[in-house]
């Protein structure tokens, strides 16, 4: 329409990340087990800690939004949270509530909004016509407003406006949108009132970010080392269905004041920037594809050969952990489909070079000593994923490597050098 190109308005909704103590009155109910690569080892998840998860989860939770132990989202339906500011104002907001100790931060995901209505997004509504809303709360802290007033369908949208009162209440500001969940909770609220906790991430309700319609994803970061890791994750993605809905990741470094996006067009060349070229990663380059794979099994075949004997023992699989699936050789080595992807995106390469009638404890140490070899001839750190009387690398792992936090931390500094 030739009336919405303007500063104060966007074609995107944003979805951001607060930092959550997990020990607070106002703590939002998080899955007990992240994954083995995706550990909490505080009480405090900080926003980029939970936009990865929702990255690699293909989730982002629904919830009832509390607030000193009350709900803030009516009704009998958890949403998700969205704000239709325009990526210059985000960014200005969320930066100035934050030096305030308010609950938001500039890290977030951003969608086309046309996209978001048609799974079923809609504005909220502030305020309503009537002051008598006749509020009731169930047995399950539901909080229902009389029928008669809204209906329950609607009951999700409505935020309480009252600019007028003693005590102003005025949220206009975040010019908010709101997800509802329309699945069933049951099964949910059971394990949460038996267990007090929800073990698995995909026992949550919320919007899967994979769902089909969604097809331009923007991630918001600080950092350009932040923007390399999600990256990672986004290449995962990828390599696992052969498709990803993300288009670009934005890091605020890249631009020197936030006044220069004002405009639609100024915002959107920063976007055509930070456009992500996957091609680059999943392009394959035959020539140098195989020269790697021809030094990567010679490799193998040398820790083979000169290692001892084999030896009885336990049973199972394991894989060598490729940590940087940005490198040339996880590429060559996918392109040679020698690397498959776990569950929890874990690039892992199994070395049938490997004598089978080896215990697992044997191709354990192998596969380390070929780590050695690997990081002395290509530079590429990896360790090693076993699982115990299995050959499936998505069931629980054995005995893992312990320092892939470790190479997250020299990727980090490396890249902010």
């Amino acid at each position: 329409m030739k009336n919405t190109n303007r500063y104060d308005l966007s074609d995107r909704l944003i979805h951001f990340f607060r930092e959550v103590d997990t020990e607070s009155k106002d703590y939002v109910t998080f899955p007990e087990n992240w994954g083995f690569d995706h550990l909490a080892e505080e009480n405090i998840y900080n926003p980029f800690f939970l936009l990865r998860a929702a990255i690699r989860h293909n989730k982002i939770f629904a919830t009832w939004s509390i607030r000193n132990n009350y709900r803030t989202i009516y009704g009998n339906r958890p949403a998700i949270c969205f704000t239709e500011m325009p990526l210059a104002a985000f960014l200005e907001t969320s930066y100035k509530r934050e030096k305030l100790g308010q609950a938001i931060s500039s890290y977030g995901l951003s969608f086309l909004k046309s996209e978001l209505f048609k799974l079923g997004a809609r504005p909220v509504i502030y305020g309503l016509s009537s002051n008598d809303l006749n509020v009731k709360n169930t047995k399950k802290n539901e909080r229902i407003i009389d029928q008669s007033v809204l209906p329950m369908l609607e009951q999700y949208r409505y935020v309480t406006y009252n600019p007028s009162s003693t005590r102003k209440i005025d949220w206009t500001h975040e010019r908010e949108w709101r997800y509802p969940y329309n699945e069933s909770i049951v099964e949910f609220e059971k394990e949460l009132e038996e267990f007090g906790i929800v073990s698995e991430v995909e026992d949550f309700p919320g919007l899967e970010i994979l769902e089909q319609g969604i097809s331009d994803i923007g991630v918001i970061v600080k950092t350009k080392s932040e923007a390399e890791l999600i990256l990672c994750d986004i290449l995962a993605i990828f390599d696992r269905n052969n498709y990803s809905p993300f288009r670009f990741i934005f890091y605020t470094e890249q631009i020197e004041k936030i006044k220069s996006i004002l405009e639609p067009s100024q915002e959107e060349k920063e976007i055509i920037k930070s456009t992500i070229d996957l091609s680059i990663y999943i392009t394959p380059n035959k020539k140098r594809d195989d020269k790697i794979y021809k030094q990567f099994t010679s490799l193998v075949k040398e820790v083979e050969n000169n290692y001892q004997k084999p030896e009885q023992g336990e049973l199972g699989g394991c894989w060598l952990w490729i940590y940087d699936s940005l490198s040339d050789l996880a590429r060559a080595l996918i392109n040679n489909e020698r690397v498959e992807l776990n569950k929890e995106g874990k690039y892992l390469c199994f070395p049938y070079e490997f004598s089978d009638s080896r215990s697992l404890s044997q191709r354990e140490d192998m596969t380390k000593k070929l780590a050695e070899k690997i990081k002395n001839t290509f530079g590429v750190d990896c360790g090693y994923y076993s699982v115990l009387n299995s050959d499936n690398y998505n069931e629980l792992p054995f005995y893992c490597s312990q320092d892939y936090d470790k190479y997250e931390d020299r990727l980090i500094n490396k890249l902010k050098n």
